[in-house]
């Protein structure tokens, strides 16, 4: 039984456009993507381009030329042993592997300055360089200096090397990560895109209570609504 006409027919008309709507965003039509993954990637284009650190973290580097570092690190696995002690090997330190164990002796700041060029490559989307140089897969590579560098932080804050461990740590937030996490990604500055940026905000609160709307009306065309007070006691 409809109470009130007119609120159910804003109800029923909020509700089918909220539906459109809502197939609109699930169709392809956007570059050959629906409505979610063309936002999806266009959220992590903006994301990647406020994140490029990489440069930064290399002039910090600079600060650790010269210094040697003499560490075991533990992974776990054999494999993952083998390919980090790859990384290492390559860039100039002296290696040795027993089972999930990796001895490591060289320049620390000779370590860091190739995990963050190999950073810097895989971040502008060149991994293939990395294949190229290390013999397998290029996410493989992001991953066990990953792997690598987060044992090694662990490494050195047992010896007490407490500067170097938290700059390691530093590197593997501020630069591997990224790289990892946001490859084969364009990059997208915020500021140039600052009218599409602010109407997918505006248009996802807007959907989001477009469709309280719908309901409200629709239950208030019906004749139920939510009421309360509390009754005076009488004296």
């Amino acid at each position: 039984m409809i109470a009130d006409r007119k609120s159910f027919m804003m109800g029923i008309v909020l509700s089918v456009s909220f539906i459109l709507a809502l197939v609109g965003i699930y169709s392809p039509v956007f570059d050959g993507l629906n409505g979610l993954q063309y936002a999806d990637r266009f959220f992590n284009s903006v994301a990647k381009g406020s994140t490029y650190y990489i440069p930064e973290v290399q002039q910090q580097a600079a600060d650790y030329k010269g210094e040697s570092i003499e560490a075991t690190i533990n992974l776990e696995t054999v494999d993952d042993a083998k390919k980090t002690a790859v990384l290492f090997e390559e860039n100039g330190a002296t290696v040795s592997t027993s089972g999930t164990e990796v001895h490591i002796k060289g320049g620390f700041g000779a370590m860091i300055s190739a995990s963050l060029n190999d950073a810097d490559m895989m971040f502008n989307n060149e991994g293939d360089a990395l294949t190229d140089k290390y013999g397998y897969q290029k996410k493989n590579v992001m991953y066990h200096w990953w792997l690598g560098l987060s044992a090694l932080n662990d490494a050195l804050t047992q010896q007490k090397a407490f500067s170097q461990a938290a700059f390691v740590n530093h590197v593997v937030q501020k630069a591997i990560e990224p790289a990892y996490n946001f490859y084969g990604i364009e990059p997208e500055s915020a500021s140039e895109h600052a009218p599409k940026l602010t109407f997918m905000l505006v248009f996802y609160i807007v959907y989001t209570i477009w469709w309280g709307f719908a309901i409200y009306y629709l239950f208030e065309g019906l004749g139920l609504r939510m009421s309360g007070g509390h009754k005076k006691a009488e004296a």
